[in-house]
């Protein structure tokens, strides 16, 4: 990876305002000009590319897509080919593979997933790390966001392993799953159950 002395940061600042817009061509450019994949835009609260493509533009968790589930598997495969970290915290010590879990666009999270089982130790951290604010784990946050097939690809990761981890009020995922969205917990045991048929085949 370059130094970064070495990067342009006339193209780092046009690679996030590309990936935040969805604009794969653009994004390609701005790298191929010299653009660093893990700059930070401070006036987002430090979120870089990956940031913005693994929540599809999103600058709030709640705000509406600026692009489809597609294009930010796309730019999400981009800039990981660079060098992007799915293990880089904003100010609030949210990860790419935080996010990813909770928007779960298809593709992203298996890709992000997939990019740190080249890194095994890195890997295992990641899954169990907490933001610093509400201590959501990634697993906490596909709970959060309803996505039982997210956290069905977390638990096949390794994220077994983080969870008696407790959020800021002391919940764990499961509690969060049982006790604030029962429904929720009805579809991700099914899914677990599923999942546990299909690996014991």
């Amino acid at each position: 990876m370059q130094p970064a002395s070495e990067f342009n940061k006339e193209a780092s600042a046009a690679l996030v305002v590309a990936v935040k817009a969805g604009d794969y061509a653009a994004a390609g450019e701005a790298i191929r000009l010299g653009a660093d994949a893990n700059t930070v835009d401070l006036p987002t609260g430090r979120m870089t590319p990956l940031h913005f493509a693994v929540s599809a533009g999103r600058v709030h968790t709640h705000d509406p897509p600026a692009f489809s589930g597609s294009t930010a598997a796309q730019l999400t495969r981009l800039l990981l080919r660079y060098g992007a970290r799915a293990g880089a915290g904003d100010y609030m010590g949210f990860t790419p593979l935080h996010l990813a879990a909770f928007h779960n666009l298809p593709g992203v999270l298996d890709l992000l997933l997939g990019n740190l089982q080249q890194q095994p130790g890195r890997l295992a951290s990641l899954l169990l790390l907490q933001d610093s604010e509400i201590k959501y784990t990634p697993l906490h946050c596909a709970v959060e966001g309803h996505h039982a097939s997210a956290v069905v690809s977390l638990l096949q990761a390794g994220a077994a392993a983080g969870l008696d981890a407790k959020d800021w009020t002391s919940r764990t995922a499961w509690n969060l799953a049982a006790v604030h969205y029962p429904k929720f917990a009805a579809t991700l045991m099914a899914d677990l159950n599923i999942a546990l048929a299909r690996s014991s085949e």
